[in-house]
C-alpha cells in the first residue's frame, strides 16, 4: 500500500517476487541441494504458479485504492472458499465446529471492518477475485502433496511472475530511492516466509478445512497496521 503510491505495480510485484526467487532458492540448495529443484507433478505446479501471478498482481494492484479494512473483509472470504471447495473437489471431511469457526470468524470480520461503499468499486471486486483463486491455489497445493519440495512450489511462481510482470512495467519503471528500497526488499523476505509456510501446511495439513480458519488472525495485523500507518 506504501510503495503503490511511489511505483507501478508491476515494478513492486517483480521486485518482490525476484527477492523472494533467490532468498528461498538460497535456503532450498542450503537444505537439499539439487534435489530441491526437481519438479514432479509439472502441470498442478505450473498452475499453482499461474494462480500465484493473478493473486500477487491482483493484490498490489488492488491495494492502493482500498483502505485496508475494505480489503482484508473481501481477502477474508478465501477460509470460506476454501472450506467449500476442500469438500467439494477434493472430498475432505468438513467437521462442524470447523465450518462453524470459519463462519464465525468472517461474522466478526463484517462486524469489525464494518465494509462501505467501498465494497462495490472495480478494485473491491479485483480483491474478491483474488481471494477466489488463492482459494483454488490451496486446492492445488493440496492435491501436489508434500512429495514436492517447497522451494519448487515457490520458485516456479516467483519465475512466472516475474515474466507476466516484466511487459507491464515497459516505460514505467522507477528507480527506487534508497528509503524505499528497505520496504521492497522487506515485502521480498516476508512474502517468502509467508507463501514458504502457507505452502508447506497445506501440502501436509489434516485437511485444508483446518488450515484455513487461521487466516483471520490477519485481522490483528491488518486493524493495527490500518490504524498507525494510514490513519
Amino acid at each position: 500500500k506504501y510503495l503503490g503510491d511511489r511505483y507501478h505495480f508491476s515494478q513492486v510485484v517483480i521486485f518482490t517476487f525476484a527477492v523472494m526467487l533467490v532468498l528461498v532458492s538460497a535456503v532450498g540448495y542450503w537444505q537439499q541441494g539439487a534435489e530441491a529443484f526437481r519438479i514432479k507433478k509439472k502441470g498442478l505446479v505450473c498452475l499453482r504458479a499461474v494462480l500465484s501471478v493473478a493473486v500477487g498482481a491482483l493484490n498490489v494492484y488492488v491495494m492502493p485504492h482500498l483502505q485496508l479494512t475494505t480489503f482484508y473483509t473481501l481477502v477474508f472470504t478465501s477460509p470460506l472458499f476454501v472450506a467449500v471447495m476442500s469438500s467439494l473437489i477434493l472430498k475432505e471431511k468438513l467437521e462442524k465446529r470447523q465450518l462453524a469457526a470459519i463462519v464465525a470468524g468472517f461474522a466478526v470480520i463484517l462486524f469489525v471492518f464494518k465494509p462501505g461503499a467501498g465494497l462495490f468499486s472495480i478494485y473491491a471486486v479485483l480483491a474478491l477475485l483474488s481471494s477466489f483463486l488463492y482459494a483454488i491455489s490451496a486446492i492445488v497445493m493440496r492435491k501436489i502433496g508434500p512429495d514436492e519440495h517447497v522451494t519448487v512450489i515457490v520458485n516456479v511462481g516467483c519465475v512466472f511472475t516475474v515474466v507476466a510482470m516484466l511487459p507491464l512495467m515497459w516505460g514505467k519503471y522507477v528507480m527506487p530511492t534508497a528509503v524505499d528500497l528497505i520496504p521492497l526488499v522487506l515485502m521480498g523476505v516476508m512474502c517468502a516466509i509467508a507463501i514458504s509456510c502457507i505452502a508447506y501446511s497445506y501440502q501436509n495439513a489434516a485437511s485444508a478445512a483446518s488450515i484455513a480458519p487461521y487466516h483471520y488472525t490477519q485481522i490483528v495485523y491488518g486493524a493495527l497496521i490500518g490504524y498507525f500507518f494510514f490513519h
